[in-house]
């Protein structure tokens, strides 16, 4: 198991502990003691303060470590007092073991946040096709409703916008039934197919810009298929938790 910064910080400040008293480490010192530890301490390096040497003695893993500079300074009261255990340079090379520990447990959560992100990405997708009914054997020539289609994983809804609807929005609490098929009057092409709330229908196809195609005018564009990344993200959608 390797050591964390405040492990490390709690097994030299009780080395140090251990050099100064013949009482063990746990055991409660008045200030009288304190005091001369701190004396002790102060012959090497900067003053440490009665108050803060108590705080260090109390520190908590959750709590804020001295800066490097102050446990150095015990560090080198060990040293000096003869330590076996600890010296100024193995401290040092534990921190930085355990620097590099800690950035990389951060890039790899950076890597997994931004795979995340990325997975969860939200999609907008224009140039596609909306009818709320399916096309008969005999609609071979169609009103076009086609707009841009807004999937927001999100806030877990669908939204359809365009000039002949304003906006159509489906929340996934209200989807039912998320399929890619076929309709009888469009046998040529995929469509997705979303029911919800119980029984009504939304029809989506993607295309791509041709305006002047007249196989896009009846929707021949997507022959043989079509539609299999718009259906994978709205059906993403409808299987989220």
């Amino acid at each position: 198991m390797q050591n964390t910064e405040y492990q490390c910080f709690k097994n030299v400040l009780k080395e140090a502990f251990e050099l100064c008293f013949t009482t063990p480490y746990k055991a409660k010192y008045d200030d009288i003691e304190l005091e001369k530890f701190r004396k002790d301490l102060a012959k090497e390096s900067a003053s440490i303060g009665l108050t803060t040497l108590k705080n260090h003695r109390k520190l908590k893993e959750d709590d804020n470590l001295p800066h490097t500079s102050t446990l150095n300074i015990y560090c080198m009261y060990c040293v000096k007092k003869g330590s076996k255990k600890i010296t100024n340079e193995e401290w040092k090379m534990v921190l930085e073991e355990h620097k590099r520990n800690v950035e990389k447990e951060e890039k790899t959560d950076d890597q997994e946040a931004t795979k995340e992100e990325r997975k969860n990405k939200n999609k907008m997708s224009t140039n596609v096709w909306y009818t709320p009914k399916k096309y008969g054997f005999f609609n071979i020539w169609r009103q076009e409703d086609e707009g841009t289609l807004f999937i927001d994983y999100t806030e877990k809804q669908l939204k359809f916008e365009s000039e002949e609807t304003a906006s159509l929005i489906i929340h996934q609490e209200e989807m039912t039934q998320v399929i890619h098929t076929k309709m009888p009057g469009d046998l040529s092409n995929n469509w997705v197919k979303v029911t919800y709330k119980g029984k009504k229908e939304a029809w989506f196809q993607d295309r791509p810009p041709k305006p002047n195609s007249l196989k896009r005018t009846r929707g021949m564009d997507n022959l043989l298929g079509g539609s299999e990344d718009l259906y994978k993200a709205i059906y993403k959608l409808f299987k989220m938790d």
